[in-house]
């Protein structure tokens, strides 16, 4: 299978991410009858060493290597208290870490009583109160 091929089912994979992710967390509830009452939320990011010119989403912002050369992207993962990913997303560079929190919990219907796990960067004022 040659690079192109692969470049293609990997765009046809990440068309359907979201599906693919919540059929498949259900999948894994039914089968180990989990009940998620935990959630740990968190960001990281990485850097581009050329310039990423055809990646809109590659744009700089704040890197927590301390990288201010180049494009990031930052990369979100929310796991449960079983350590099963529910759900991942790529966000631009110039993304602040406290502006996630709502979409991607909303995007998950985390349940009201479950406890959410994050970082210092993500703890803002307007993010508790929404919690």
């Amino acid at each position: 299978m040659g690079h192109s091929q692969l470049y293609r089912a990997s765009d046809a994979l990440i068309s359907r991410q979201e599906k693919i992710e919540s059929d498949w967390y259900h999948s894994l509830q039914t089968i180990f009858d989990l009940k998620p009452t935990i959630t740990l939320y968190d960001l990281t990011n990485t850097y581009f060493e050329g310039p990423a010119r055809k990646i809109p989403e590659a744009q700089r912002g704040r890197s927590k290597e301390k990288r201010s050369d180049g494009p990031l992207l930052m990369l979100a993962l929310v796991l449960d208290n079983n350590g099963w990913v529910r759900r991942s997303k790529v966000f631009a560079g110039k993304v602040r870490e406290n502006q996630t929190l709502a979409e991607m919990l909303e995007s998950l219907a985390v349940p009201a009583e479950a406890t959410v796990i994050m970082d210092c960067g993500i703890t803002m004022e307007a993010n508790l109160r929404w919690l």
